[in-house]
């Protein structure tokens, strides 16, 4: 019941919009049937991150990956492998540098049995994340895995997953740097206004050039320096 009710938003605000040729992307947990089928029911098409809240898709779909890196069977019953394209980027920024390379698949033949409830899938995605922090030198590494119902190219994927991430890394700053997510206030008017002015000082601490720190760190550095603060506002 929790997630039905967590879920509820989406819903009404697909309803509001006009999806006609969109690219809807959603986290892990708006990936249900239902949404996809409401989005394409209005001619839209959709992206979804996967987790453990669709496991067995999840699963299906990581193994369709390490199928693909095998070779070929010789048993001429089983199935054939699936085919996977690539391509990759680069990006740096924020003390950081992070190569991603995306891996998508269009023909997975009977490797997966629970795409079966997703009539429209189209695509499945591998987004591999090699990240090296130019401070500390400290390399991450990390896979995520998509599914749609429009048959991008590796590089369309790679522009989809960027874009949907933005949004979400907009979100995680606001929560890290503002406490959004734990803020109480309630008042229509009031939510709107303290929106409003996070997003505002956000913009103000990333479009600062004069240090590498975090967004997090300049906040606190505003807040305990006020020579700081007045060399971010330009003043």
């Amino acid at each position: 019941m929790k997630n039905r009710t967590r879920l509820r938003p989406y819903r009404k605000l697909l309803d509001l919009l006009d999806l006609r040729g969109a690219l809807v992307s959603t986290d892990a947990m708006g990936c249900q049937v239902k949404i996809a089928n409401k989005i394409t029911a209005k001619g839209g098409d959709w992206l979804f991150g996967l987790k453990g809240n669709q496991s067995t898709l999840h699963d299906e779909v990581i193994n369709v990956f390490k199928q693909a890196a095998k070779n070929q069977s010789k048993n001429i019953d089983a199935p054939k492998n699936p085919s996977v394209s690539s391509a990759a980027d680069v990006d740096g920024g924020h003390g950081r540098i992070e190569q991603r390379t995306a891996r998508v698949c269009h023909d997975w033949g009977e490797w997966m049995t629970a795409n079966k409830r997703w009539s429209a899938l189209a695509t499945l995605i591998a987004i591999d994340s090699h990240t090296e922090d130019l401070g500390s030198k400290k390399v991450s590494t990390s896979t995520r895995y998509y599914i749609s119902s429009r048959k991008l190219s590796a590089e369309q994927a790679i522009a989809a997953t960027r874009s949907h991430w933005e949004v979400e890394s907009m979100h995680w700053c606001l929560d890290v740097s503002f406490g959004q997510d734990s803020n109480t206030t309630r008042g229509e008017n009031t939510v709107k206004n303290l929106a409003v002015i996070r997003h505002f000082a956000l913009n103000i601490l990333k479009q600062y050039k004069g240090d590498r720190y975090s967004i997090p760190r300049r906040r606190r550095q505003c807040d305990y320096k006020l020579s700081y603060r007045s060399a971010v506002l330009g003043r």
